[in-house]
């Protein structure tokens, strides 16, 4: 072989050398960058499937929670109601049996009309054995749907149960909210209300985005209530497939009840975006490859040529590559404005939502006196009607200040109104107080005319001047006195609210103090004071406040700090 063949020949193999190394580092590099692409880009889709789905869980939670109380509160109503009372009673007079039955079905016809999930409401009688419903009524052991009584004996009358039932008759799936009524001599009947799963669904429907997805609620013994599919009702949880799948699963648990929501979704969406990017990464692999090759090409022709060839070359050596950098950080520019973009409209959402929960939660909280404070005056009312026949009796007197308190209570949008107003209020719920009650209370003001103008957040004497007659003057069994003081101490306005009534004990003092300390929710117990106590928060934060100092015995002074200005909030 010639000196210059072999040159040749030596040369033809350190040109492929030089392209096979130059590839190599091409190909390497690609393929390292694209796996730790690929890792990252997993990681950050999961990772945000995972934050999506515990914010859907949460918000979703607190949605059914409001749907929940709203059922289990109407169930709570039923069960203290006069006329279900006396339906629950034994009754020997057939006309009269029959005109308590149509009360009642008329009640329960109301209930399920003024709840948005429910359809049907049941109120069993252990005594008739008879159920009636919002439908008719008719003997427990003949009607269509009567499993559920078979576990009201086991039931605690303090708490509802939450329960799943298919009801064969009409295959219909209910999630059934259930109280056991029982008097001193025992279980005496129950209420049941039914929300189809199907209403749920309806419901919760407008936030799924992948038909695939899954969400559950589940009972305190993991059987599942509520399923956007009828195959894992009545399930235990465990036996859920696509919930056990712990990377696509968040749960939350119930503010107000022993209940869990879980959700399940993600998992279609996460492989498609794998699959485009595993589809992406292979087509970059192909097209950089076959630019690697061509590059890797021209560099080890580069490294042969003249030196003429290799300075033109490096005049303008990487136009190709320059150009693509520049897109890649116009593209990445994008991405993040895009980002920003929509992380303010996101958060400018947020706001809105955190501000529209305040207000119905201060709406919520306002609106829960209103059927709390006329129950107690209308018993008072019903009392003397029977205890009077005079025709200038209590009743009339009575009835003109309920007429009077109610055009207060209705007439005024705002949340805050003149202390005046305030007062005129609860003087007129005194007055109806000392009908019912003559002679057992004495109610004594002491309001400078020059606060009498000062706004207050509305429905705030009243609740506490109840609470100091029910709770302190009524146990007494004698006489006792309410004083209504108002002074100014800073820019603040304190107002006082004393009784000589039987006081509170300190356990009890305590857990109402920890109430008010706690986070805004509503409650059912000690609501007056409460009541007044998460609105002042919701409206001036801490530095709206209740403070109460009482012993067993020596009774209770109520006093509330009102700053300058409360918050300019109208409602309708």
């Amino acid at each position: 072989m010639s000196d210059s063949t072999a040159g040749r020949t030596r040369l033809r193999s350190f040109r492929a050398f030089t392209f096979v190394i130059y590839f190599g580092l091409v190909l390497i590099a690609l393929l390292v960058t694209g796996a730790l692409s690929y890792q990252q880009n997993q990681r950050a889709m999961l990772s945000f499937i995972q934050d999506t789905n515990r914010q859907y869980v949460e918000q979703t939670g607190r949605l059914l929670d409001s749907i929940l109380f709203e059922v289990s509160y109407s169930s709570a109503a039923l069960a203290t109601n006069a006329e279900v009372a006396a339906f629950l009673r034994p009754m020997a007079d057939d006309e009269r049996q029959s005109s308590v039955e149509a009360d009642v079905e008329s009640l329960l016809r109301f209930v399920v009309s003024t709840i948005r999930t429910a359809t049907t409401a049941y109120v069993y009688s252990a005594a008739s054995d008879r159920i009636s419903t919002n439908n008719g009524t008719t003997d427990a052991p003949i009607y269509h749907d009567n499993e559920w009584l078979s576990g009201i004996s086991d039931m605690s009358s303090s708490s509802p149960r939450f329960e799943f039932r298919r009801v064969v008759t009409f295959q219909e799936n209910l999630l059934s909210i259930t109280r056991r009524i029982e008097s001193n001599q025992g279980l005496i009947g129950a209420v049941a209300i039914n929300i189809p799963v199907e209403s749920i669904r309806r419901t919760l429907g407008s936030f799924r985005v992948d038909g695939t997805e899954e969400f559950l609620i589940v009972s305190r013994d993991g059987s599942v209530l509520f399923s956007f599919s009828d195959e894992h009702l009545a399930q235990q949880r465990d036996q859920v497939g696509p919930v056990a799948d712990a990377p696509f699963s968040q749960e939350s648990e119930s503010q107000m009840f022993g209940l869990t929501y879980v959700v399940s979704r993600g998992e279609t969406a996460f492989e498609e975006n794998l699959q485009t990017l595993r589809t992406y990464l292979i087509v970059l692999v192909v097209a950089v490859s076959l630019i690697g090759s061509t590059l890797a090409l021209v560099l080890s022709s580069i490294a042969h040529r003249p030196i003429r060839e290799i300075v033109a070359t490096i005049e303008d050596p990487d136009h190709v590559s320059r150009a693509t950098w520049s897109e890649d950080i116009q593209f990445i520019e994008n991405t993040i404005v895009k980002s920003i973009a929509s992380n303010r409209d996101l958060e400018g959402r947020l706001a809105d939502r955190i501000e529209s929960l305040r207000e119905t939660t201060y709406i919520a909280l306002q609106l829960q006196l209103n059927p709390h404070f006329l129950h107690n005056t209308l018993e008072s009312l019903y009392w003397s009607s029977l205890e009077t026949n005079a025709a200038d009796g209590p009743v009339p007197s009575s009835l003109l200040s309920l007429s009077r308190m109610l055009r207060l209570v209705l007439d005024a949008e705002e949340m805050a109104v003149p202390l005046q107003s305030e007062i005129d209020l609860t003087k007129h719920y005194t007055d109806i107080l000392t009908a019912r009650f003559p002679g057992l209370v004495s109610v004594a003001w002491d309001v400078p005319e020059e606060l009498t103008e000062r706004l207050v957040p509305k429905l705030l004497l009243q609740p506490l001047v109840e609470n100091a007659f029910y709770h302190g003057i009524k146990p007494l069994r004698r006489p006792g006195r309410i004083r209504i003081a108002c002074r100014r101490e800073g820019d603040e306005m304190v107002i006082g609210v004393d009784d000589d009534g039987v006081g509170i004990d300190r356990e009890v003092l305590e857990s109402i103090q920890a109430e008010m300390e706690s986070e805004i929710h509503i409650t059912s117990k000690h609501i007056g004071v409460l009541n007044v106590a998460q609105r002042l928060k919701i409206l001036f934060g801490e530095r709206g406040r209740i403070s109460i100092t009482s012993a067993a015995g020596n009774g209770t002074s109520v006093v509330v700090h009102v700053p300058e200005q409360p918050a300019a909030v109208t409602i309708g």
